[in-house]
């Protein structure tokens, strides 16, 4: 005599309806573990995206700041000066550094 043999045929049954239902739960898992992976890739596209936002704003407030200096040292520092410092304070308040505007 088998050990089947001498399970009762319900729990058989049970011990058959088992294995689609681990199955099912595995699958369930996994469609879980993909959309929280998807979550997570979401969040950090959303960082990525701001900090490229704030670096390209500090990108072109620099190279403003970098024409004034031109204009400035061009004159001898006879033209821009308050210009020039007005353009220094956005650069720093949009640099990465100081926490970007955002």
């Amino acid at each position: 005599m088998s050990a089947l043999d001498r399970i009762r045929i319900s729990h058989r049954l049970a011990l058959l309806s088992l294995i689609p239902a681990v199955a099912l739960l595995c699958l369930l898992l996994a469609g879980i573990l993909q959309k929280w992976n998807e979550s997570t890739e979401v969040v950090m596209l959303e960082r990525l995206t701001r900090f490229a936002v704030v670096t390209s704003e500090f990108v072109h407030e620099s190279q403003k700041e970098r024409g004034a200096t031109g204009v400035y040292m061009g004159s001898g520092g006879a033209r821009y000066r308050t210009e020039l410092d007005a353009q220094r304070q956005l650069a720093h308040v949009v640099s990465p550094r100081a926490g970007g505007r955002g």
